[in-house]
């Protein structure tokens, strides 16, 4: 799948969540609005404009959303 055909703010919002996850991993008191922000950003990219066509609606469209953003931090 060629990662440039993702919307900008869908990928942001994985950058976003790859980063609060790694911020909940490493937490103490914060934790809870973590988890929180973990949430609504799964939500926003589960809910995306974006899925909702024939082309983009399938597993593999969001496993390579979610290499694209790994492979671009690195991970």
């Amino acid at each position: 799948m060629d990662t440039t055909s993702f919307p900008e703010d869908l990928i942001t919002a994985q950058h976003e969540w790859y980063d609060v996850d790694e911020q909940l991993s490493a937490a103490g008191e914060r934790e809870r609005r973590l988890r929180s922000r973990l949430q609504e950003l799964s939500l926003y990219i589960a809910g995306h404009p974006y899925w909702e066509t024939r082309a983009t609606a399938g597993v593999a469209a969001r496993i390579a959303l979610k290499r694209s953003v790994r492979e671009s931090r690195g991970m």
